[in-house]
């Protein structure tokens, strides 16, 4: 079966290790998920035939695969997006990479090349509640974050927590809103010219962002002849700007760059 159940928050993740498992909140479920939506016994998933079932057992706030709720016994397979309620997973094949999440499928988030990279990861009753109206995500091509996420006083308090109070001097720092608390900052320093970072969820890039919409190597970095850039590296879900897809960016100060569902502020340090 080699199947596991991911977080796409990168919180918990289950291994699937029976032909038939039920999903809630109660302990006694052979998944066990304590948020305050799921309801004590939410859902089964189930291998019949050679395939996986996903099914919806009454729940309060209902189950969803790929943004879509579901009323019958639904066919998942590896890469697929679950939501209980509002707490979404995907399906890994563990006998594989993991994958990249197609980015449409995926929920809405709420608000050595001749260099060094700084990474600092910031902190973030009985009854089951009830979701009074039940709203589908509008998907990645439509993500609505609050603009004073991005605001140069707002992005800068995320910098001077984390570079500044270090007494780093980086050339760049780029910010992933890889949610909305917990921003991945990265202090870029170009020691030469034509110098590039990759970035990307594999573990071989200077540049890890963890989020399943991120491929493996995703984009690369860029500083040559003074400029800075970003480059689509035949991603899945690319790179956007201003909701247009581009293949190259070049970089100014404040500028926002979606990799997938994740987005990016690039800072120029030295005119902080």
């Amino acid at each position: 079966m080699d199947l596991e159940l991911v977080s796409v928050d990168g919180g918990d993740s289950h291994v699937i290790t029976a032909a038939s498992v039920n999903i809630g909140r109660d302990a006694s479920n052979d998944i066990a998920i304590q948020k305050d939506l799921l309801s004590r016994r939410h859902a089964k998933l189930s291998f019949v035939d050679n395939e996986w079932l996903i099914e919806d057992l009454n729940s309060t706030n209902g189950t969803s695969v790929n943004n879509r709720q579901i009323n019958r016994p639904t066919k998942v397979k590896a890469g697929d997006v679950i939501k209980f309620g509002e707490t979404a997973y995907y399906l890994k094949n563990t006998a594989e990479d993991g994958r990249t999440i197609v980015a449409s499928r995926l929920p809405q988030k709420d608000t050595s090349a001749g260099g060094s990279v700084v990474i600092d990861d910031e902190p973030e009753g009985d009854q089951t509640s009830f979701q009074q109206s039940y709203q589908l995500p509008s998907g990645w091509t439509n993500v609505a974050r609050p603009n004073s996420a991005y605001t140069k006083e707002a992005v800068d308090q995320v910098i001077n927590r984390t570079i500044i109070s270090k007494q780093l001097t980086p050339d760049v720092v780029l910010v992933f809103y890889v949610n909305e608390t917990r921003p991945l900052v990265y202090g870029i320093s170009a020691k030469k010219n034509d110098a590039f970072w990759t970035i990307g969820r594999g573990q071989d890039v200077k540049v890890r962002v963890d989020d399943p919409s991120i491929s493996t190597q995703h984009a690369r970095l860029v500083y040559k002849s003074g400029e800075w850039s970003l480059e689509d590296v035949g991603s899945t879900n690319g790179l956007r700007v201003d909701e247009e897809a581009c293949s190259k960016v070049v970089l100014h100060d404040q500028c926002v760059v979606s990799l997938g569902r994740v987005d990016m502020v690039f800072r120029t340090f030295a005119q902080k």
